[in-house]
């Protein structure tokens, strides 16, 4: 009798098990079909927002319901980073809900970083100035990345004084995200830049990169002091940056830079002066046609074709010169040709 009553009850308990698993994964399976429902509706509010052009349409849609938070980071961190104005409107009347904004709020202030970089992927379209400071500081250094890639150009503008500082990161992916985003601030970006080209040190190359990407005669000058330092890589860049100024301005400095000792500085000065295209500059380019480094020489070649008819002559000419040398001098030493297999062998 007790020997029946263990094996039913332990059926009973078998079956009672199978019967919870079962349930279980069918709950698990509902709540997977229905958080794909929400994720597609959520989707399809998005690309209404974005792609509708009519805005009746877009008022009708129910794009105030919820939407999930790994929703939410993955469509907005796959949209272009650089959207227009109307875009961006559009897409914060999607994300400016109570809930998403709470949600925001919270992953901003996680303890987890991981959290943190779901807040950074969203800070170029929601969020507000400190909670954007606050990620553009934060102490790991992916979130920091994240944050300052998803700014919009007003925001960089808005926020000047914190991307500059971040050309001196210690971490290098964050000193090129803020090299690349930086140029996006326009004016407001020009003088932070600035005063962080103030020093020639060597730390100074994201810097230099962002100033080859804006046209400011403010920079003029402190682009002229890294064009004359002792770091070859910040002369290279210099150059380089002071090709993209005021024509007029540069011109005597990159042809200054055409003497310099190392090959690159005088390649990228050479590239440079066939942008401007002066008078001037062809006498100077002629020269580097003769230069011992092949990258000089060539940098010289694309710029006086770039000059025009004048220029692509003188490279004609040089190469018609260079095919009429000789193919060696009179005075060279006479090599004597090679020993017959006879003459090696030693006859005793």
């Amino acid at each position: 009798m007790a020997g029946s009553l263990v094996f039913f009850s332990a059926l009973g308990l078998l079956v009672l098990t199978a019967s919870s698993f079962l349930i279980l994964g069918a709950a698990a399976d509902s709540r997977i079909a229905d958080a794909q429902k929400r994720r597609q509706r959520a989707v399809d509010a998005f690309a209404s927002v974005l792609f509708s052009e009519d805005s009746a349409h877009v008022t009708a849609f129910p794009v105030k319901r919820s939407v999930e938070r790994d929703t939410l980071v993955e469509v907005v961190s796959t949209l272009p980073a650089q959207l227009n104005s109307d875009a961006r409107e559009r897409l914060r009347g999607v994300l400016e809900t109570p809930r998403t904004t709470r949600t925001f709020g919270w992953l901003a202030r996680s303890w987890r970083w991981k959290k943190r970089v779901d807040a950074a992927r969203l800070c170029g379209l929601m969020g507000s100035v400190e909670q954007r400071q606050a990620l553009l500081t934060d102490d790991h250094w992916t979130v920091r990345v994240v944050a300052v890639a998803a700014l919009s150009g007003a925001q960089v503008a808005e926020h000047a004084d914190v991307v500059a500082a971040m050309l001196l990161d210690p971490e290098p992916a964050v000193r090129v995200a803020a090299a690349d985003m930086l140029p996006l601030g326009g004016v407001e970006a020009t003088l932070p830049l600035n005063a962080i080209l103030e020093q020639t040190s060597v730390d100074r190359e994201s810097a230099l990169l962002a100033a080859g990407r804006l046209t400011d005669r403010l920079l003029i000058g402190v682009l002229i002091r890294h064009a004359r330092c002792d770091h070859a890589e910040n002369r290279v860049l210099a150059a380089s940056a002071l090709s993209r100024q005021s024509p007029i301005e540069v011109e005597d400095v990159l042809l200054e830079l055409l003497s310099d000792p190392e090959p690159d500085v005088r390649a990228t000065a050479a590239d440079g002066l066939g942008r401007i295209g002066s008078h001037r500059v062809l006498r100077p380019l002629r020269s580097l046609l003769t230069d011992e480094s092949w990258v000089v020489r060539q940098a010289a070649e694309r710029s006086l074709e770039a000059y025009g008819p004048a220029g692509g002559m003188l490279v004609r000419q040089n190469e018609t010169q260079r095919a009429e040398l000789p193919a060696s001098s009179p005075d060279a030493p006479v090599v004597p040709p090679p020993l017959s297999r006879s003459e090696r062998v030693r006859v005793s």
